[in-house]
């Protein structure tokens, strides 16, 4: 699941490092300073598909990709060290990494049939409630693309124990069966969370 390279995310972990290459350079107090959020943007599903043939109501669930690791402790290095340099990268400290949005994208066909959309992730282990990842609602059909926003951000570090994985699952809805197939990929966009630590 690649990182988007964009440039809004360079510039705010250059600024982060910079801080970090400050302190590093004499600054006291440092320790423990929380850092600008780092945009990050993860193609997490690019070829997802709803089969118009297989619907026989206008409900339609689509599971989509498993949620396990999806900052695991090798890519946050990696994220971090690309942009600047292991030195630095080794005085920051990710506390907490909060699931901003998913954005869907129709590659073919669209989603003009669904008047709702909503998403959940279900963790898989000891029975629990779905964790809500956002809904959203247009009387004249969803087009080509639409943005789910959680009311509460989903914590990918601290929310979801070590080794534990999620099944978000997409749930459309309209007044009949789609006619045409949709296939569509799925961004997660994410905000990583620094801070000093020198020891």
């Amino acid at each position: 699941m690649p990182y988007s390279a964009i440039p809004r995310a360079a510039r705010a972990l250059g600024l982060s490092l910079g801080l970090a290459a400050l302190c590093f350079s004499g600054l006291s107090g440092c320790t423990g300073l929380a850092l600008p959020p780092i945009p990050v943007a993860i193609t997490i599903v690019t070829d997802a598909e709803i089969i118009a043939a297989e619907q026989d109501g206008g409900n339609v669930d689509v599971a989509l990709t498993l949620f396990c690791d999806l900052f695991s402790e090798e890519r946050l290095d990696e994220l971090l060290t690309t942009f600047g340099g292991a030195d630095i990268a080794a005085l920051v400290d990710i506390p907490s990494v909060e699931l901003e949005s998913l954005e869907f994208i129709a590659t073919e066909g669209d989603f003009s049939a669904y008047t709702m959309a909503a998403a959940d992730l279900t963790v898989i282990g000891p029975s629990s409630d779905p964790i809500d990842l956002g809904a959203v609602s247009d009387a004249n059909g969803l087009g080509e693309g639409f943005e789910l926003v959680a009311e509460t951000p989903l914590d990918l570090l601290n929310d979801l124990n070590q080794d534990e994985c999620g099944v978000p699952t997409l749930r459309l809805a309209s007044d009949a069966a789609p006619t045409e197939d949709t296939r569509f990929t799925v961004i997660a966009h994410v905000l990583v969370y620094t801070q000093l630590n020198f020891q």
